[in-house]
């Protein structure tokens, strides 16, 4: 009886386990069905890089090695900049103009010759656009008989800080290039305090051609701003040419002033 049972049994269980273990392999990893990388559309092409948390794509490594370097590290066929200066005058100033650091450092070795004198202009000039003090200091050292150099200089600086180039040209050993230079410093300063500037011409300023055109540049400054004070300094200078040039000069700038009021009281 037992036998019979248990042969029952095992002819029940067999086939149950069979059956079990055959939906466990069709359940298996292995047996998944595997999409080609051949079946992904254009649209979603494949994704190399990587995500960050804002879903923007880093660039791959292959891209990086693709990396274009700039013409100026890959163009090693330019032209170096020539050491020093050509020969001829225009050659030589277009050179300081365009190398101003390869100017000044050749300066630095440079024999005092014509060439020196035109990239010591030309690099002053390029100087003083940002700072006309140290303009100045260069052209004292590289183009010392350059007086005109040395006035327009001075005249840029006054523009920026007129009290530290009224104070250089006050230093000056007494004569023509510190008269010349004080008075471009005066045609700076009547812009805005002409009494100032007419004290500094009168009494800083040798008399002189060059003291009777600073005096003529003082008075029309101060003639636009408030004639009837430019007109009694005018009135204080001795008689002759220079006098009666100032008083035209008055004159007409009054004369100017009460045609242009009529104009602007009918707008």
């Amino acid at each position: 009886m037992k036998d019979k049972v248990a042969k029952l049994l095992i002819v029940i269980c067999v086939p149950g386990f069979l059956l079990v273990g055959v939906c466990m392999l069709l359940r298996a990893p292995g047996w998944q069905k595997v999409t080609p990388a051949s079946t992904k559309t254009e649209s979603e092409p494949a994704q190399y890089g990587t995500r960050d948390i804002s879903g923007a794509r880093e660039p791959s490594r292959a891209s990086q090695f693709n990396k274009v370097e700039p013409d100026s590290e890959r163009d090693s066929t330019a032209e170096p900049v020539p050491a020093e200066p050509p020969e001829g005058p225009d050659e030589c100033r277009q050179w300081a103009r365009e190398h101003p650091e390869q100017a000044l450092a050749w300066l630095a070795g440079a024999a005092s010759d014509p060439r020196r004198h035109i990239v010591a202009e030309m690099v002053c000039v390029k100087v003083a656009e940002s700072n006309p003090a140290e303009a100045v200091a260069l052209a004292e050292k590289y183009a010392p008989d350059d007086t005109y150099l040395l006035e327009n200089l001075v005249f840029q600086w006054a523009d920026r800080d007129e009290w530290a180039a009224r104070t250089y040209a006050l230093a000056r050993p007494i004569g023509e290039e510190r008269d010349r230079m004080l008075a471009r410093v005066a045609l700076k300063l009547a812009q805005q305090d002409p009494v100032e500037a007419a004290r500094l011409v009168s009494q800083e300023v040798t008399p002189g051609d060059i003291q009777n055109e600073a005096a003529m540049s003082v008075v029309h400054q101060w003639a636009l701003r408030n004639p009837d004070q430019a007109l009694a300094w005018v009135q204080l200078f001795p008689e002759g040419d220079l006098r009666n040039r100032a008083l035209t000069e008055v004159e007409n700038i009054i004369r100017f002033s009460r045609q242009q009021q009529p104009a602007e009281t009918g707008k």
